[in-house]
């Protein structure tokens, strides 16, 4: 198990690794032995994911669709992604949060994060540009 920490807010995220087996072009095993309970079966992460998630609503219904997506395998992607939008993302911080069957539904984890644009304060020397005006019209420049 390692860990590493958000880009963005430096948050620790604990990366799990993913089973993985080797099939063919068609997606069947290569392996002739029959694998094993312990390679086949992913952790439940469900659980892990709803504990970050901000809204607890239809808890039943959405583990429903945690699994008719088989998102187990995608755990590490989608807690990530869930983070980063808590975080980051301007609509979230305003409240504006997907119920979170919506969220699964609708796959909003490939959402683009709206960061938050800061206002940017524009100084402008106002005697330079004076001076530059007057150094032009002494040229007969065009500016």
């Amino acid at each position: 198990m390692h860990t590493c920490n958000c880009p963005h807010c430096g948050q620790a995220l604990e990366l799990r690794p993913a089973v993985i087996q080797d099939v063919d072009l068609f997606g069947v095993p290569t392996s002739t032995q029959k694998p094993s309970a312990s390679t086949t079966r992913l952790p439940d992460r469900f659980e892990e994911w709803w504990s970050h998630y901000p809204r607890k609503i239809a808890k039943v219904a959405c583990r429903k669709k945690w699994k008719a997506k088989k998102l187990d395998a995608r755990a590490e992607m989608l807690i990530g992604a869930l983070l980063e939008q808590i975080e980051h993302d301007e609509k979230w911080k305003e409240g504006f949060i997907p119920h979170p069957s919506t969220y699964i539904n609708q796959e909003r984890w490939d959402d683009e994060v709206q960061y938050a644009v800061e206002p940017v304060e524009v100084n402008h020397d106002l005697e330079m540009i004076r001076k530059a005006r007057e150094a032009a019209e002494r040229d007969n420049l065009q500016y």
